[in-house]
């Protein structure tokens, strides 16, 4: 590969036998991604996932992000050193835009999914999806999927019911506030790199577990009461910056083995675990720290025992 390959991270084709999901293959008229540069070492990535609207004409088509929730990027630069924002080329060539100016900051790069012929709604609606796969390959493991409640990004022809597990933190973090700034929330990241790492391996490992064998109940409780410690200590060191702060959910999918399949019952649901969670519950009266673990739908094609998909929000701001 040449250096110019190099730094604009090569061109992954999307045809014939290099494609890993076969909905791809369905659609056609995909030339393939441009896929940004390699994270560095050490580094992890989140693909934004937007919703979106296509408008225009047989000349040209226009993709824009609707109501880009800031909540959703605010969370992904917490835990991530990089953000990938989709651009569109070929007959779609326009980007869905940077609504928040990170991409001037250096935290924003791009991949770039290329198309020719008809562009489709549902062509559109997968690049989430064919740019995870494109990154994922090259880089397993580091980046996942970010995205709000309210907006489902996998398409029907990507997703398969009950393929995989769903693990929610509720009421468990504290977080910036809305009106803490970007650069002051990179800042923070890196000031507390070495709790954040260790709330999300404890997160991770805790549903590689219960997608690689099942909610075994010995395991949960002892991978549990770790992530609940982790969060304690990071709660410690978010309590200190003199800003306004918030409490955030955070969700993670992961799609189950073959194992953990076979000794889960189709969307059954594993009781709450209670957790103290740093005492977050004592900053604001009614709430109540848990980890819940649920049945949910999968994306076909993604790596059994590997998270792929981040959902975020923010539950009550603090005064």
């Amino acid at each position: 590969m040449s250096r110019s390959e190099r730094e604009t991270g090569g061109m992954l084709a999307l045809t014939g036998t290099k494609v890993q999901n076969p909905a791809l293959v369905e659609m056609g008229e995909v030339r393939g991604i441009a896929l940004g540069p390699e994270l560095k070492k050490g580094q992890r990535g989140a693909i934004i996932a937007d919703d979106f609207g296509l408008s225009g004409n047989d000349e040209s088509v226009v993709v824009k992000v609707l109501n880009p929730n800031v909540d959703t990027y605010r969370m992904a630069l917490l835990f991530n050193e990089v953000l990938d924002l989709p651009a569109f080329g070929g007959f779609a060539a326009c980007a869905p835009g940077d609504p928040f100016g990170l991409e001037n900051m250096g935290h924003v790069r791009r991949s770039e999914y290329l198309m020719n012929g008809v562009v489709r709604f549902p062509e559109v609606q997968a690049v989430p999806i064919l740019t995870y796969e494109g990154l994922n390959s090259r880089e397993p493991g580091a980046w996942t999927i970010w995205h709000e409640p309210e907006y489902d990004p996998i398409p029907a022809v990507f997703s398969d019911p009950n393929l995989a597990a769903k693990l929610a933190l509720q009421d468990c973090l504290l977080i910036p506030g809305r009106e803490v700034p970007f650069q002051d929330i990179v800042e923070f990241r890196e000031r507390n790199r070495k709790q954040l790492l260790n709330l999300r391996e404890h997160l991770e490992r805790l549903a590689i577990q219960v997608a690689s064998t099942g909610p075994d109940p010995a395991l949960l409780r002892l991978e549990t009461e770790a992530l609940d410690r982790a969060i304690g200590e990071y709660t410690e060191e978010a309590r200190k910056p003199n800003w306004k702060k918030a409490i955030g959910n955070l969700e993670i999918t992961i799609n189950w083995t073959d194992i953990a399949k076979a000794a889960m019952v189709p969307a059954a649901t594993v009781a709450p675990f209670s957790l103290t969670a740093g005492g977050i519950a004592a900053l604001v009266g009614g709430l109540s720290s848990c980890l819940s673990i649920e049945t949910f739908r999968g994306l076909k094609g993604a790596p059994p025992g590997s998270p792929y998909e981040y959902v975020v929000s923010i539950r009550r701001e603090l005064g």
